[in-house]
């Protein structure tokens, strides 16, 4: 699992979204860690109000980097 954070997008999404993706990120690095796969589902849910994000957020760019 590869999660690709740059300049580019925080500079043009500024902190907020950014930094909403970082910790809606750092849910699936746990969930792949935890379980060898990462989803929206149930474990995910769980961590949404602590974290402070959203189940799901902006795609900065395509899951293949293009």
């Amino acid at each position: 699992m590869t999660i690709s954070l740059t300049w580019d997008a925080y500079d043009l999404h500024g902190w907020e979204q950014f930094s909403l993706t970082v910790r809606h990120e750092l849910i699936h690095a746990w969930q792949y860690h935890e379980f060898g796969e990462a989803d929206h589902g149930r474990t995910f849910e769980r961590w949404i109000d602590a974290l402070d994000t959203t189940q799901h957020c902006e795609r900065f760019t395509s899951p293949t980097g293009g």
